[in-house]
């Protein structure tokens, strides 16, 4: 029997399967795409005039496609610019599903953000998102008193710039996916599992079948899940002559599309005809490969080629035939004729309902293929109907394709909306039978602490129970766990909080009097619980408590890069600085900058803000990060950005200009323009004239070009002084970054005095001392009049007071005695400074 645990309730009463030596209890993972029950193509505007820049596919009559970070969507939504779609909600809708991104034909220098709405309520964004950006996966849940959903994006950097709204759509109530997939960490001390056994919340017992057992990672299961429980029990058992389970190779799977891939070393037997294949894949003892796939397009070999433990070599690859078997379901909603063609480099062959429809054999140019010159015919009835798709080529070499046709339409390829979609559950708890004498522990996901992101970094908080040894006292037992994170934990019940996502392999170690009772060794997957409707943690506490005593110097530095970008969605603004000094005081034999240059650049910019106030630490961590030259575009944004540190905060013109003359690589016209700023800096500082021409011989735009920037530097400057008079620390950061993007556009900006003074005061206004007065030396060096000079003389001598330098203030207002003595700046200086 095995004992009940879990915390939540779940495991009251009996076991299912009390011969079983090990249970996992399953829930839905939503974090995971599943397509939709009712696709958007086929769902009504709430206003058509909103659907000017909107564009859906499939569309009648054509076979049109959209390419999102690599894979071909027919089923879309699709934005030119920014854009705003209003639709119905009814009490059918639970959820709204889709991938969102920047078409791969998009600018690269397009930026994204995804909003979606209820009527009043905004129950979704997502970070900005370039094109390069991993698209975002939107799987929330629709609240049940919701009449409406918008769904809005916004575009910027290129307002012509495609977004591709991939397979949206809505899940409905009560229809869930035919089969589901599910990752089970298996405990070393159990052994290797031999038979599952996979029952509902109220015990039904369901299809179910071992995917792949690994001796390292975990073990993939497969099981029934049209039920629609939200609760599975998984059980395992290491005897393989247990006759109470089901031999899962007699079911076939009647959702979604999956691939197994099999390796042929010994091309002795002819594959080119349907019998021939099945007896080589007959043949063929271990497969190579099973997976859920999206379509049967593929340009690549989609598995790894692995024969045993180690990969076979490339001198022996054309010796070997990979064979392939896409097999699936699809829905026919009206009774006709339909075509079915194939592409392939090698020999391919389409099966409906194991009825024989297209036979392609041999190897060949794919080409004619893409024509759709290799197609048959079947007549299909309304209802669901099983496609198996077979493929082999020689291994390295691959193209393979399936498109379809309704009487006199026109070919498209079948994709992931095409076919029945796929579940994911994960596990939240495990047992194991009571009669083990080495004790275990239970683990389950309890709450967790993220923005509304989709994908975004999150702190997870596990709740950790021990099952002890058959006959044994908790009371008698101390118990000390090793979280896997650097800190440890003593108790028989614990909630520990992850700093990110992942996988953690968590050690128990009970002892009594001193002596090793048991140790228990567990791979525990701590991810967001996505059973939660709102972001905020059901317990802030939990998290406040973990923030306030965890040791973040233990922590890992991908830990601390997500727990940084955590804080900055959160604008936990006090946590942010603290990551960040972390982040700085590790060894640079920790950073892996050529990985992540961006997340270091992102680092750099946020600490030389004036809102951080870290400068130095920011010149310092730019300057290991540069230590080795690199061609890349972050290196380069990179190096600029350095040198104006070492330019402004510093004033270091002689490191600064040997900086700037490693720049190396092809540069874009923003950093083009930005190194010539920097270099005109450079020289000022230095003491010496620069003429705008000497620097900026830009080709002259329209007038109406230049009278709109002229415009657009007059709203900027209005706004800046009136941000300057106020003392919103955020407000004063924005205006003075405006002010710099505003100088990229238009750097003869550099030599007017009104840009130079609203800079200036932007500074003080921040306390930015050191900034302000290198900034004021450089503007010395213009050819200022004598209205402007003795207002950069007080602004300098100013700073110097903030960072208590006496004697160079007192210098500036003796030269200001000198040259303008009637000055109201020079008689305010005098009085601040017997202050």
């Amino acid at each position: 029997m095995l004992v009940s645990q879990g915390g939540s309730g779940l495991f009251a009463g009996q076991w299912h399967c009390p011969s079983a030596q090990l249970a996992f209890t399953l829930e839905p993972d939503h974090n995971k795409s599943v397509n939709p029950d009712i696709h958007l193509a086929d769902v009504r505007l709430v206003n058509p005039d909103s659907s000017n820049n909107l564009s859906f596919g499939p569309q009648p009559g054509k076979a049109h496609y959209k390419t999102l970070n690599g894979r071909i969507s027919s089923y879309y939504m699709a934005v030119k610019g920014s854009g705003l779609a209003v639709y119905r909600c009814n009490g059918r809708y639970q959820r709204f599903t889709a991938l969102v991104g920047l078409a791969d034909n998009s600018s690269d220098s397009a930026r994204v953000r995804l909003e979606i709405w209820t009527e009043s309520e905004k129950i979704f964004t997502s970070p900005q998102i370039g094109k390069y950006a991993r698209p975002v996966e939107i799987n929330i849940a629709i609240p049940l008193e919701a009449r409406k959903l918008k769904l809005i994006t916004v575009v910027s950097g290129d307002d012509n710039s495609e977004v591709i709204w991939s397979a949206p759509g809505f899940l409905e109530l009560g229809k869930n996916p035919q089969s589901s997939l599910a990752d089970l960490y298996v405990p070393e001390t159990i052994g290797p599992v031999q038979q599952i056994k996979v029952l509902t919340g109220t015990g039904m017992e369901v299809n179910s079948q071992i995917v792949s057992n690994p001796v390292r990672g975990p073990l993939r299961i497969i099981f029934d899940s049209s039920s629609g429980s939200e609760l599975y029990y998984a059980y395992m058992t290491t005897d393989l002559n247990e006759t109470v389970l089901t031999p899962g190779n007699l079911w076939e799977l009647p959702a979604g599309l999956a691939l197994e891939t099999r390796i042929l070393t010994q091309d002795t037997q002819r594959v080119s005809t349907h019998p021939g294949f099945m007896e080589a894949w007959s043949a063929t003892a271990r497969k190579v490969d099973f997976r859920p796939v999206d379509a049967i397009h593929a340009s690549f070999p989609p598995a790894l080629l692995w024969q045993g433990d180690a990969l076979i070599s490339r001198q022996k690859e054309k010796d070997c035939l990979g064979l392939y078997t896409y097999k699936g379901w699809f829905n026919i909603r009206q009774a006709g004729e339909y075509d079915f063609a194939t592409a392939s480099n090698w020999g391919s062959t389409i099966f409906i309902d194991d009825r024989f429809v297209v036979h392609w054999p041999d190897r060949h140019d794919f080409h004619a293929g893409r024509r759709c010159e290799y197609s048959g015919k079947v007549w299909l009835e309304p209802g669901i109907h099983k496609l198996e798709y077979m493929n082999y080529n020689q291994w390295g070499r691959q193209y393979t394709m399936c498109a379809w046709r309704f009487a006199d339409g026109v070919y498209r390829i079948m994709t992931a909306p095409d076919f029945l979609s796929w579940g994911y559950y994960r596990p939240v708890s495990l047992a194991t039978i009571d009669s083990t004498p080495a004790g275990s522990f239970s683990w389950q996901v309890t709450d967790d602490l993220r923005s509304d992101h989709a994908n975004s970094p999150a702190l997870v908080a596990v709740a950790f129970k021990v099952i002890p040894p058959a006959g044994q006292d908790n009371d008698q037992l101390e118990y000390c766990w090793e979280m896997a994170d650097g800190l440890v934990a003593r108790g028989a019940q614990i909630e520990h909080v992850y700093l990110a996502r992942g996988e953690y392999e968590v050690t128990l170690t009970a002892t009594a009097a001193g002596n090793t009772v048991f140790n228990a060794r567990q791979k525990v997957s701590a991810d967001i619980d996505t059973g939660k409707l709102r972001c905020e943690p059901r317990n802030k506490r939990i998290f406040d408590n973990a923030l306030d005593t965890v040791f973040l110097a233990h922590a890992d530095i991908n830990s601390l890069k997500g727990l940084f970008d955590l804080a900055a969605e959160l604008q936990m603004n006090e946590l942010q600085a603290a990551v960040a000094g972390i982040i700085c005081s590790r060894p640079a034999t920790s950073h892996d900058f050529s990985a992540d240059p961006a997340f270091y650049y992102e680092l750099a910019q946020y600490l030389s803000a004036i809102t951080a106030n870290k400068t130095h630490m920011a010149i310092a961590l730019l300057a290991v990060m540069l230590s080795s030259d690199s061609p890349s575009k972050w290196y380069i944004d990179a190096r600029l950005h350095y040198v104006r540190l070492l330019i402004d905060h510093a004033g270091d013109y002689a490191l600064a200009q040997q900086e700037l003359q490693r720049l190396k690589g092809n540069m874009s016209l923003t950093q083009v323009i930005r190194r010539k700023i920097l270099q005109a800096e450079i020289e000022l500082g230095c003491g010496r004239t620069v003429a705008e021409a000497d620097y900026f011989s830009m080709p002259a735009g329209s007038a109406a070009d230049e009278n709109m920037r002229q415009q657009e530097l007059t709203a900027i400057l209005r706004r800046a002084k009136l941000i300057v008079q106020g003392s919103d620390p955020e407000l004063i950061a924005k205006s003075y970054n405006e002010l710099n993007d505003a100088l990229d556009k238009s750097p003869a900006w550099l030599f007017t005095s009104d840009y130079n003074l609203t800079r200036l005061s932007l500074l003080q206004a921040a306390g930015a001392a050191l900034r302000q007065a290198n900034v004021a030396g450089r503007c010395m060096a213009l050819s200022a009049s004598d209205t402007i000079m003795p207002q950069l003389l007080y602004l300098r001598a100013q700073a110097f007071l903030a960072l208590d330098q006496t004697e160079p203030a007192r210098n500036i207002w003796k030269q200001m005695q000198e040259q303008y003595p009637y000055c109201s700046e020079t008689a305010r200086l005098a009085t601040e400074l017997k202050e």
